[in-house]
């Protein structure tokens, strides 16, 4: 939980974060405040991160370029074949809700899903360099939601 609890960190792997500070406003909770670029966009992010006990963090933005959006990121220990946890991996779940009226065209919708992959990976990339590789992993959707990229 640490890499996501971290936004100081964020622009050394989030390419398209060019800033971040953090404020704990609570034991549990943090106020992030992110400026994102890309070429000719920038756009600045609020958000306050809320600790949901180990293995779970919440995110509920307050500013940005898209309203009503929240997700919502857990972690597991991953199982051996015997059923034993192991620390030498994790399962990472993130589930992003997005009010309905906002996703406006395929194209907004395949470059929302090619973001939200990216920034998946990124996490990933981050936990390998931090911790080791200790397997491989991909970025799997439920099959609730399919891929919304046209």
């Amino acid at each position: 939980m640490g890499i996501i609890l971290d936004v100081a960190e964020y622009p050394t792997f989030l390419k398209w974060v060019t800033s971040a500070r953090a404020k704990r406003s609570g034991p549990d909770k943090t106020d992030a405040d992110v400026l994102i670029g890309h070429r000719l966009f920038t756009a600045p992010i609020s958000a306050r991160l809320v600790r949901c006990g180990l293995g779970r963090v919440d995110i509920l933005y307050r500013r940005g370029p898209i309203r009503d959006l929240s997700s919502t990121w857990t972690v597991a220990p991953t199982s051996d074949d015997d059923g034993s946890q192991t620390r030498t991996g994790c399962l990472v779940s993130v589930v992003v809700d997005i009010q309905p009226g906002l996703l406006l065209s395929p194209i907004v919708n395949g470059a929302l899903d090619r973001g939200l992959t990216r920034l998946v990976e990124s996490f990933e990339a981050r936990a390998h360099s931090l911790y080791g590789r200790s397997g491989t992993a991909a970025v799997a959707r439920s099959p609730d939601y399919p891929d919304i990229s046209p």
